[in-house]
């Protein structure tokens, strides 16, 4: 494990337990150390819990070495690179684990918005490299987002899904693009409620409780993005703008930034530390569902996209957006559900209602309406459903 920072360690954790033997290096001295002794204090907890006996404890905590040298590292069958999400910061140590691992090692980035095949121009032998992206929390969020490259063996992906499965996560395999899948579809959404508040001057907290009351989201975007950092969320928003354009841009994300209100880590963003769990002024149902409807719609418009590029599958979007950012349904279902032609029909009118060209029904939409694809009733839409009540249609 390459990075010894707070998803570096949880990722070490996370083999630990499993029973992996895991060696963890950093730029930083001291890092593997207090990596070290941060998994023993949660290990620690686990007896406490009644959950772990202290021996097993013990034998976990023996398995994560710290720092032993670079001949060890010829033995190593994964590495992992957790440092911070800079290409100038990655190539170098991604360059380093290609050369000093094995030759039948796997070489893998836990980047979360950079572009796998970008960081694996710079390898000798980029066969062996892939993304694996883990989620924040490791040990409680389920998603492992396992993205390829156009250069990674089969033989790599089949064992690196293998590894994942064994960890007890749900591997989605995708194609490289930026943002993966549920960064991107997330921010799309989070980008339109962010414009929503903006233009209404909605309270964040009647928009937070308005999306998690109507059981869209367990939590709300303003939360959320208060929890990661609102210089995180910035930073992978900007990516995103670069690479896909603006409709992922909104709010004031940056002023606020500028301003330090970083979110919980600075005690102030969106909420004011405390604030969290206030009671927020009711949304009139009408405009809580319009912004139930703006988020998912959004939603949808970016997963289409992702079919569209052939990045992974309509089973594999929703399955990600569900695990991995905790929708209720996936938002290809949610409109399969809706109806195509009544998602088509309120994307128009957003359009018209001077939504501008991020309101635009994607080619993919078009061409399922005109072979009558509609969702539910019919049978097939972005999923086969294998009932459609009143028509006697199955899908598969």
């Amino acid at each position: 494990m390459w990075g010894a920072g707070t998803m570096g360690t949880q990722i070490a954790e996370l083999m630990a337990l499993e029973g992996i033997r895991v060696v963890l290096r950093d730029a930083d001295a001291q890092a593997p150390e207090r990596a070290r002794a941060t998994i023993g204090a949660h290990l620690g907890r686990r007896v406490e819990r009644g959950r772990m006996d202290a021996r097993d404890a013990q034998a976990r905590l023996a398995l994560v070495d710290v720092d032993p040298g670079e001949a060890a590292l010829a033995e190593v069958d994964l590495g992992i690179e957790a440092v911070p999400e800079l290409i100038e910061v990655k190539r170098p140590v991604l360059a380093a684990m290609d050369r000093l691992l094995g030759p039948g090692a796997i070489v893998a980035t836990n980047t979360s918005s950079l572009s796998v095949g970008e960081l694996a121009a710079g390898l000798v032998h980029p066969e062996r490299f892939l993304g694996l992206h883990f989620f924040h929390p490791v040990a409680a969020m389920r998603l492992v987002e396992v993205i390829r490259h156009r250069g990674t063996a089969p033989a790599v992906m089949s064992a690196a899904i293998r590894l994942v499965r064994d960890l007890g996560k749900l591997p989605i395999v995708l194609q490289d693009s930026p943002g993966f899948i549920v960064n991107r579809v997330l921010m799309a959404a989070m980008a339109e409620v962010l414009r929503y508040q903006e233009e209404t001057g909605i309270d964040p907290s009647s928009v937070d409780a308005a999306l998690v009351g109507g059981g869209v989201v367990p939590v709300g975007p303003f939360a959320l993005a208060d929890a990661l950092g609102l210089d995180v969320v910035l930073h992978v928003q900007e990516r995103l703008v670069a690479a896909l354009g603006s409709r992922f841009a909104g709010g004031r994300l940056a002023a606020m930034v500028a301003a330090g209100r970083l979110g919980a880590k600075r005690g102030e963003g969106f909420y004011r530390r405390g604030e969290e769990g206030k009671p927020s002024p009711p949304l009139a149902e009408r405009e809580a569902q319009r912004v139930a409807e703006r988020f998912l719609l959004a939603a949808v418009l970016e997963a289409v996209k992702l079919l569209e590029e052939g990045v992974a599958s309509a089973r594999d979007v929703d399955r990600a957006m569900r695990a991995g950012a905790g929708f209720a349904q996936g938002p290809l279902r949610w409109a399969d559900e809706q109806g195509l032609d009544r998602v088509a029909q309120r994307v128009e009118e957003l359009g018209r209602q001077g939504g501008g060209a991020r309101w635009q029904v994607p080619p993919l939409l078009r061409q399922l309406l005109a072979e009558g694809r509609l969702g539910v009733r019919t049978g097939q839409g972005f999923h086969a459903h294998r009932s459609a009540p009143g028509t006697g249609r199955a899908g598969g």
